[in-house]
């Protein structure tokens, strides 16, 4: 049985991190900038703050009042501000808590859903008779989660039940590392605003993922679509469903079309209370048509697929919180 996680920002923002674009502007603003290119830029956002919540959605639009090289010259900038904050944040916390606790959460997702949901996964999809095997699609920047479960590359065996092993095999970072490969952009070309440069291979190569990722020469995007491909269970965590990864969403939901696949989506909500009865099946419906408004799904594949989705709003799982070293 092959479960693939893919994790967003929330999962850092959970264990305590300040690695929403909120934290990063503020950090950025401060910094000395003597190009009156980036000036403006800053000032964009300053006074439109609220407008950046999304950044690589706003950068695609912000790219119409430019000419090529002035949005190379704000892209590095930014790129390069960016990395310096987050492995900062990184760097300031103690990951030194009790593995299994993260562990045990990766191999049983389904715990955290309703009774009769959760029953219907493990008697359908989680049996004591074979290996399940978890590997993640981390689309965050930091190793939080392979310092929290203190995984080096290597297959970290979590039990084994009648001789079958429940392992973690593998942790792929889609849009690299502060220090690696960092990508940040839009899903593609029509999410950038100025048209003259759509075709602009310079930018293209920058702005959006997915080309940015094949400048690399690696072959990370294919390998975590092989995972989905092969999945029977999906998560999702930590993820807002923006439409600057509507890639990845469309190769989830295209999984579970004739497959015998299921999705969970981590979906959390401060303000709503988790309830079983008719305002949860209210709001996990709307949570699934997000999700699929964000695919190339037909109709009659999404009403065919959406009963194989399920809904958790609540923190309970990867409830863990760092601390400050020196705290």
């Amino acid at each position: 049985m092959d479960l693939v996680f893919l994790l967003g920002n929330g999962f850092d923002i959970n264990i305590g991190m300040e690695t929403r674009y909120c934290n990063f502007y503020a950090y950025y603003l401060n910094q000395a900038s003597s190009n009156n290119i980036i000036k403006a830029f800053k000032n964009n956002i300053q006074e439109n703050i609220e407008d950046w919540a999304d950044l690589e959605l706003k950068l695609g639009e912000y790219l119409e009042l430019l000419q090529e090289d002035e949005a190379i010259l704000i892209y590095n900038d930014l790129i390069k501000n960016l990395q310096i904050y987050i492995q900062s944040e990184e760097e300031k916390y103690s990951y030194d808590i009790d593995s299994n606790l993260i562990r045990k959460d990766l191999i049983s997702p389904e715990n955290y859903l309703r009774y009769v949901d959760s029953q219907f996964i493990k008697s359908n999809w989680k049996k004591d008779n074979e290996n399940w095997r978890v590997r993640i699609i981390s689309f965050n920047y930091t190793k939080s989660l392979e310092n929290l479960i203190a995984f080096n590359n290597e297959r970290i065996v979590i039990e084994t039940v009648n001789g079958h092993q429940r392992y973690i095999d593998a942790v792929e970072h889609i849009h690299g590392f502060t220090n690696d490969r960092m990508v940040l952009g839009v899903n593609d070309s029509k999410q950038i605003k100025n048209q003259n440069l759509r075709d602009c291979k310079r930018i293209i190569r920058r702005f959006v993922k997915p080309e940015c990722n094949k400048t690399y020469g690696l072959n990370h995007s294919d390998k975590c679509a092989n995972w989905i491909n092969a999945a029977q269970i999906i998560c999702l965590y930590g993820l807002s469903l923006g439409e600057t990864d509507k890639i990845w969403w469309n190769r989830v939901a295209k999984r579970l079309i004739n497959s015998n696949a299921t999705l969970i989506i981590f979906y959390y909500d401060k303000d709503f209370q988790e309830i079983a009865g008719p305002d949860y099946e209210d709001k996990a419906d709307d949570i699934r048509d997000l999700f699929l408004s964000k695919t190339q799904l037909t109709d009659s594949e999404k009403q065919n697929i959406y009963s194989k989705i399920y809904i958790n709003f609540s923190r309970g799982i990867f409830n863990v919180h760092l601390s400050k070293i020196g705290e």
